[in-house]
């Protein structure tokens, strides 16, 4: 029996979806987010495998309905006055698309207004040189592109680099950081008192060289003490979580509460990554407030702040 191509889906990973600024997707197993926007409002990523780019996502909050036949045919026209050769449409309902040849390799590029989200979704296929599109898996993406909405207490789920987070649907995305076995993303109340970051490392033997709670312990920020640190048994794995608090306190402290910095970390039994959330907010008067987030690891487990 031949081996299937680089390009088939036989010994691939399963599909896997990923939850980004509000929007979901479900792609094939060995495609990895290689570029990301963290503008909610305008932005774009890119996915890609071992060989090369292989799809965007494209996303612009209008303030209205936008004519999208009319705006798909400009778009196509000026592609064939850009010199794409072979140009010619496709659908697949409701979204309304265009093929191309650049050079050697097809481009499929579809358009579609998302209602619930007030958004213009562009999604672009780039296919191998010399390989030709296929409408099915195209479909099958397309199919799978919808909208999270926030959940009802006021967060919203994320999804990509091996996690799955939750974050107030209000804080601002601040950072995010992906490189070699390491990915953490960071988010902030728009008033600036708080922080919360997420984060997933993986290579331990070369580097954890203490238990994950005396790697907890270290890694808690400068100016605080700790409250406690406790470890517990949850669904298979040990959670390390610890409570902190600001030594000295100053002037917006006084106003706001003092400061408390909270976090979990645990090693997945699964993939033996370490993982890791953490934060700080001011610790209203005579309540013990968390930050309203979590992470999960995998089914078995999430863990709230």
């Amino acid at each position: 029996m031949s081996k299937p191509s680089r390009t088939g889906e036989r010994d691939l990973p399963a599909w896997q979806t990923w939850a980004w600024n509000g929007l979901a997707m479900t792609l094939p197993g060995d495609w990895e987010m290689l570029q990301f926007a963290r503008d909610p409002a305008v932005g774009r990523c890119v996915f890609g495998d071992r060989y090369q780019y292989r799809f965007e996502l494209n996303w612009k909050t209008v303030p209205a309905p936008p004519d999208m036949e009319r705006m798909v045919g400009d778009y196509r026209a000026r592609l064939t006055g850009d010199g794409l050769q072979d140009v010619r449409a496709l659908g697949h309902s409701p979204w309304l698309g265009t093929r191309g040849l650049d050079g050697d390799r097809e481009v499929c590029r579809y358009g579609h207004y998302a209602e619930t989200s007030r958004q213009i979704l562009e999604a672009v296929f780039l296919w191998p040189p010399g390989e030709k599109s296929r409408p099915a898996l195209e479909g099958r993406v397309l199919d799978s592109v919808r909208a999270v909405p926030a959940l009802p207490d006021g967060r919203r789920r994320w999804q990509a680099f091996g996690m799955a987070w939750q974050a107030p649907a209000d804080w601002v995305f601040a950072s995010c950081e992906v490189a070699s076995a390491q990915a953490e993303a960071g988010f902030a109340p728009r008033h600036g008192r708080g922080l919360a970051a997420f984060s997933r490392r993986g290579m331990l033997s070369e580097w954890l060289t203490v238990p994950v709670s005396e790697w907890l312990e270290q890694a808690m920020p400068h100016g605080y003490v700790r409250e406690s640190l406790l470890q517990t048994g949850q669904s298979g794995h040990e959670v390390s979580s610890l409570v902190a608090r600001r030594e000295r306190p100053v002037l917006t402290d006084w106003l706001h509460g003092r400061r408390r910095f909270l976090a979990s970390a645990w090693v997945c039994p699964h993939d033996r990554r370490l993982y890791c959330l953490s934060g700080w907010t001011h610790q209203r008067r005579g309540l013990d407030s968390g930050l309203g987030i979590a992470l999960s690891c995998c089914p078995a487990l999430e863990v709230l702040l």
